[in-house]
Formats: structure tokens, sequence, C-alpha cells
């Protein structure tokens, strides 16, 4: 056996094979851990294969049909205080297109706001905002959504024609709309309240 540098004959030895035990034991602490690591990795995937993709594609379609409706609501309720008219008011609510309610509002509300510009301006700035949103809603409601085989995702049937504003990540699409949708119904109603101060 060749000479250490630090001695030499079994205290040497010694040394050696006590190092190598360490070193071993050190190794199995580490695949160990990593053996562990890759165990939890692998239950935190089959969790997340266990989620129904349908379920989740409801509840984001869900959340948008729910803050279209939240915002359209706070419309109504503006277009109530801008006409002072029970006949106008009850045309409104019979009024069975989104659109057309939209228009209806916008009108009351320009003509209520003509001596308060900057509560015009903003009115008149959201409003055609959220009408440029109505495509992306339309596209999350009237799509014609199907389960693909074998991945199991949910996407749109391809025999029926694609709605025309339906993005290819549109989880991302409509994800944002929700945020905007959330965004706009708390800027009319701040305009709801400033307009109620000042009249």
């Amino acid at each position: 056996m060749a000479k250490l540098r630090n001695g030499s004959g079994e205290g040497g030895e010694v040394k050696i094979r006590c190092r190598r035990v360490r070193i071993t034991a050190i190794l199995k602490t580490i695949f160990a851990g990593r053996n562990m690591l890759c165990n939890v990795i692998r239950r935190i995937m089959a969790a997340r294969e266990d989620v129904d993709p349908i379920a989740a594609h409801a509840e984001l379609i869900g959340r948008v049909a729910i803050a279209w409706n939240d915002l359209h609501r706070v419309i109504g309720q503006l277009f109530e205080e801008f006409s002072d008219s029970e006949a106008a008011k009850q045309r409104y609510w019979a009024v069975r297109s989104d659109a057309a309610q939209r228009n209806l509002a916008f009108a009351a509300g320009v003509a209520a706001l003509r001596k308060l510009p900057n509560l015009r301006q903003r009115f008149e700035t959201t409003m055609k905002e959220i009408d440029a949103l109505a495509g992306d809603r339309n596209a999350a409601l009237h799509t014609y959504w199907t389960r693909t085989f074998p991945d199991r995702k949910i996407g749109p049937h391809e025999q029926v024609p694609k709605h025309r504003q339906l993005r290819d990540n549109f989880v991302a699409q409509f994800t944002e709309l929700v945020s905007k949708l959330s965004r706009y119904q708390i800027e009319l109603w701040n305009l709801h309240i400033d307009y109620f101060d000042r009249t």
C-alpha cells in the first residue's frame, strides 16, 4: 500500500476507512432526501392530474359570466340615476340585448353629464372600453367547448366554426377579461358615487 503523507500503516488505513464510512453515510442521506423529494413531486403531479379539467374550465367561464352581469347591473343602476322617466326605466330592463342596454345607458349618461365634463369623459371612455370587451365575453359564453382525448384538455369543438375573438391561449384571455370587467365595475360605481355627490 502506498504511503500516506500524514503517516503510514494501520493508523492511516483506519482514517481512510472512517472517511469512506462518513462519505457513504452522507451520500445515502443525500440520495434518501432526493428520493423523498421525487416522491413529493410525483404526488403533486398526480394530484394535478386528478383535477377535473371540466370543473376548472366551468369555473373560468362562470367567472366571466358573473363579472359581466355584475358590471351590467351597475350600468343599469347608472341608467336609473340618469333617467327621470319611469317608463324609460321599464323599457331599459325589458331590453334583452346587453349591447342595446349599453347604448341606452350611454345616451342617457351623455345627456345627464353634459354639465359635468370630467365625469362625462370618464363615463364615455369606460363605456367604450366595455364595448370593446363584448367580443371576448361572447367568445367565452358562446364557444362550443369540448373535451379532447387523450390529453383530457378543454378546447373549442373542431367541427364547429371557431369564434373569431377566441385566442389560442383562451385561459389567459378570459382571466384578463375578468380582471378588466371587475376594474370597470369599480370605475362605474365610483362614477355613480361622484355623480350622486354632485347632484
